[in-house]
Parts: structure tokens; C-alpha cells; sequence
């Protein structure tokens, strides 16, 4: 790992090289720091999301075809609803066609002093890749989380920030979306200092069946006419824990746990398009 804040670019893994590099830093750094390192590493494993510019994704893109080196994105919350889709063929038929599916990261807590960095630019860039990397997931049919990314249209978008939040971007989001082939209604909701308690969970509704994964007690569940047909459990495990566990594993980079890097840029250039829709905010009336 490299933290940013305790190593210069100009000394960034110029010493050393690694087989596998995680990057964990403040989002604005992530392209800067993956492309210092496609020279001297085999893997290169990016934290959500890939950036927080287009141009910086682009130029590590071109640069990435010019090495050897692979770029992949992760995301726990995608390694976690691995259970669920691992069992698609048994749901799938179960719930027909869907109707309507909702995301939803509502988080009580504020924001840390120390998390500031990572989240200035809004929650949308920050939670938002969460959310899309799961809808991807579930929505895609094999063709990849980019195509599913390039499908959603943006119906509507609304933001606000809470009074005295440390960032000037939102801290609440509320998204409709809207797949063009399918036309069922998409919603991703998001937000730091939230009234109650925590409430992460994909919400779907098809023809037959309802169904549903929470984040915080890490199991899902699909419903047919009030009963339960099917459930599980999600992983719990942290994301970077199972990813070193695996390094020695050579089906690692056909994962489904991660992203290559055309799904990772994918997913920021859908987050880019919802943040300059819901463009600025204000504070909202609560603290």
C-alpha cells in the first residue's frame, strides 16, 4: 500500500517494485498513482472509484495499453453480493421481469474529520460507486458493468448538504434512473448524517417475486407471494483480506469481484454525468 500523504510523487515507488498494488488513497490521486506504477507492478488493484476526473481515467487508460502491467477496480460492496448472483439462475425465474430496483447507503454517522479528503467532492463520487457497481452487477447479462453503465439514463437528479458538513459537495443524493431497453425505474439513494438507523440494501421488485439484500446484516432473501423461496448470506469478508488471500491464484483477474479497468471508468463517467446534472448544492434545513 502507498500512502499519499507520507510519500512524494517524486519518490513513489521508485525504489521498488511489487507484483500486486493496492491503492487506497484520496480519489483524486488514484489514476496519478496507478499510472507512477504500471512499470514496476504486475497488478495494479484500485479502490473505489477510479478518480474523480475523466481526463486522469483516460490517460491511465492509454497509458495502461502501452504496459504490461493490469488495472482492475474493486469494491467491497460488489465482492459482497457475489452469494446472491453466484444462485442468478435459481432467482432469475422466480422473479420474471423486473419492475423496479433501488439502491440504497444511508449512513447516520457524519463526516469524520478525517475522511474529508477522500469525500470533498460529495457523496455521489464517494457512495455512489457503490451503489453503481452493484446495480452493474446485478442488472448485467454477461455482457459487463460497462454496457449496463452505458444504458442507464439519467431521469432525475436532487442533492443537499447537511448544515456545517466539513465538504462543500452534497452529503445527500437521490437518483432516478432509468434503463433504456427495459424501462423499469432505477433509484439510488445516498446519504451521510441520516435521521435512524443504518440502511444499506438493494431493494428489487419483478412480475412474481420480491427481493432483497441488506449490507447490514450481511443476507439476502427472495419472496414469492409471502414466503421465502430463497436466502443467504452475503461476504463479510473485507475486500483487500480476501483479495491477498487470493493472490497467489491465477483465476484471480477473471474475478467477478472486481472491475477491469473499462468497467471501472465505465462506472465514474456515469457518476460525472449524475454530478454535473444535480450540479450545486445547498444546505438542507437539518443538521
Amino acid at each position: 500500500f502507498q500512502n499519499r500523504r507520507k510519500l512524494s510523487s517524486n519518490k513513489l515507488g521508485q525504489e521498488c517494485e511489487a507484483e500486486h498494488v493496492f491503492i487506497l488513497t484520496p480519489p483524486q490521486t488514484h489514476c496519478e498513482i496507478a499510472s507512477e506504477w504500471l512499470d514496476k507492478a504486475k497488478e495494479i488493484y484500485i479502490e473505489k472509484p477510479l478518480d474523480v476526473s475523466w481526463e486522469a481515467a483516460e490517460e491511465l487508460e492509454y497509458a495502461a495499453k502501452n504496459s504490461d502491467a493490469q488495472v482492475f477496480g474493486f469494491d467491497h460492496y460488489l465482492a459482497r453480493i457475489q452469494p446472491l448472483l453466484a444462485v442468478r439462475d435459481k432467482w432469475t425465474p422466480l422473479l420474471g421481469m423486473l419492475e423496479y430496483c433501488e439502491m440504497r447507503i444511508l449512513e447516520p454517522e457524519r463526516i469524520e474529520i478525517e475522511r474529508v479528503e477522500a469525500v470533498k467532492c460529495g457523496i455521489i463520487l464517494d457512495l455512489g460507486p457503490h451503489a453503481l457497481a452493484v446495480l452493474g452487477a446485478f442488472l448485467e447479462d454477461r455482457r459487463g458493468i460497462g454496457c449496463v453503465m452505458e444504458e442507464l439514463e439519467i431521469v432525475e437528479v436532487y442533492g443537499s448538504r447537511y448544515r456545517g458538513a466539513p465538504i462543500p459537495g452534497e452529503t445527500y443524493a437521490r437518483v432516478e434512473l432509468m434503463h433504456h431497453n427495459c424501462k423499469f425505474p432505477i433509484f439510488v439513494t445516498l446519504g451521510k448524517n441520516i435521521r435512524g438507523t443504518p440502511d444499506k440494501q438493494l431493494f428489487f421488485v419483478g412480475e412474481r417475486a420480491t427481493g432483497r439484500c441488506d449490507f447490514d446484516d450481511s443476507s439476502f432473501s427472495i419472496v414469492v407471494e409471502g414466503r421465502t423461496e430463497i436466502s443467504g448470506r452475503l461476504d463479510s469478508k473485507p475486500v483487500v483480506s480476501s483479495l491477498a488471500a487470493a493472490l497467489g491464484d491465477t483465476s484471480l483477474q477473471e474475478s467477478p469481484r472486481f472491475l477491469s479497468l473499462p468497467e471501472a471508468k465505465g462506472i465514474l463517467k456515469k457518476l460525472l454525468g449524475i454530478r454535473r446534472r444535480l450540479g450545486s448544492v445547498r444546505d438542507s434545513g437539518f443538521r
